[in-house]
């Protein structure tokens, strides 16, 4: 499992991915920019009765325009360690690139989405709702913006949060906010944070791209407001604050559906199965091709 751009604290990749292999036995080596993000680089977890094990190794990080060194290191740990492994999972797009060339034969890009939408709402009226931004800055630009907001008392500006802290903190919550711009790679998926947001029982604000969309429609799990429009956006908030049977019905609809469709107890299964498929095909793969070398 190799990250060169993502927290190594990623919901999506450490604690769903990684902890639903190692349950399955798996033996998993987590390349990650441990020290890039100020964490510590955890020990070598030998495997448990009936659990697999874990062994991290720190990596440099790849952000903004310093990403020659990441990618150079992250393509000599794939050149030394792929062989070993029966499969290569990668998170970022640039390590399909720094697998080229390497005649890897186990490679998997998990390919996310990359939720960089800028957010500009402000004058939250009478300082009756209280907006906090989890997350980190995506650029200069981004973090100029919230820290101005934050020095003006529009929001509050948290930074990266760990995924269950994070999610603490959004249960209970008056609406979760979706404000991805009309791009094309967020036009053919359903951002995480809508699900996680249903998930909690929390009413979805979302932009209309077409999959959020039709879940807003189908489902009734919010409201989907026009680009570019801070003025809907509150007054969706606004109906939600001052209607409490329209928020906890949302709210019921939509923790339904993530039950339904997204629940990774469930889905988790379903891909580590995959990766046994992958990890048995590649495995085969290379025991015949090292019997043709003898």
């Amino acid at each position: 499992m190799v990250t060169v751009v993502h927290n190594p604290e990623d919901a999506r990749i450490r604690q769903r991915e990684i902890n639903a292999l190692i349950t399955a036995r798996w033996n998993v080596t987590y390349v990650a920019p441990f020290r890039g993000f100020g964490l510590e680089v955890p020990p070598s977890r030998p495997a448990d009765l009936g659990r697999g094990s874990l062994r991290c190794i720190n990596i440099a990080r790849s952000s903004g325009r310093r990403r020659l060194r990441a990618w150079q290191a992250a393509r000599t740990v794939m050149r030394a360690l792929a062989q070993d492994h029966d499969v290569v999972l990668v998170h970022d797009p640039e390590l399909v690139l720094a697998a080229a060339g390497l005649g890897m034969k186990n490679l998997i890009w998990d390919v996310h989405e990359d939720p960089a939408a800028a957010l500009h709402v402000k004058s939250w009226t009478d300082g009756a709702v209280n907006l906090q931004v989890i997350g980190e800055a995506h650029d200069p630009q981004a973090r100029q913006a919230l820290e101005s907001a934050t020095a003006a008392g529009d929001l509050t500006w948290l930074g990266f949060v760990p995924s269950e802290e994070a999610l603490a903190r959004v249960a209970g919550s008056l609406a979760g906010l979706c404000l991805l711009r009309d791009l094309p790679n967020y036009r053919v998926s359903l951002s995480t944070k809508i699900v996680e947001y249903c998930a909690l029982g929390v009413p979805v604000i979302t932009t209309p791209l077409p999959l959020a969309a039709d879940l807003i429609r189908s489902e009734n799990v919010g409201f989907a407001v026009p680009w570019d429009d801070p003025r809907a956006v509150v007054d969706a908030i606004m109906k939600l604050r001052d209607d409490s049977e329209l928020r906890v019905q949302m709210g019921a609809n939509g923790h339904r559906v993530a039950l339904r469709e997204h629940d990774w107890n469930r889905l988790s299964a379903d891909f580590v199965r995959v990766m046994d498929g992958i990890a048995a095909d590649c495995a085969t793969r290379r025991r015949i091709a090292e019997r043709e070398l003898l």
